[in-house]
């Protein structure tokens, strides 16, 4: 009788076990399939990524040719308007980059050559006002 005590036993240990190992491997495949699901997900995600990588690379390829093609001095002559010009020489004004805002009085007292003359040495910048109707000097 002892000996069928001790079946009993290891029959529902038996099947404690199988229940187990089931259980483990269901979640294993489970696991599996999301993680595949998870992988396609990005997978798509970054193949999405890439087109659209690729489509602004073709635009700033376009609008690269587009600022080149407008800097083009014939370009420019050809869809200027009618009142627009070159700069002429009263129109540009050089200051030294280490000035004081006495610059002003400056260059509305002075010739541009003749402060370009006395700076002789030190960094100028030139300021282009290409604008028609523009003041020689601007107001402060």
């Amino acid at each position: 009788m002892h000996y069928f005590k001790d079946l009993h036993s290891y029959r529902w240990l038996s099947i404690g076990l199988c229940l187990m190992i089931l259980l483990v491997a269901v979640g294993g495949s489970l696991g599996i399939v999301w993680m595949r699901t998870q992988m396609t997900g990005t997978a798509k995600h970054v193949a999405q990524m890439e087109r659209d990588l690729r489509a602004l690379e073709n635009d700033n390829a376009t609008l690269s040719a587009r600022m080149a093609r407008a800097h083009n001095p014939e370009f420019l002559i050809a869809h200027m308007p009618a009142g627009l010009r070159p700069t002429s020489g009263n129109q540009i004004v050089w200051i030294q980059t280490s000035a004081a805002p006495s610059y002003v009085a400056q260059a509305r007292q002075s010739e541009p050559a003749q402060l370009a003359a006395a700076t002789t040495g030190t960094a100028s910048v030139s300021f282009d006002l290409g604008l028609m109707n523009q003041p020689r000097d601007p107001q402060p």
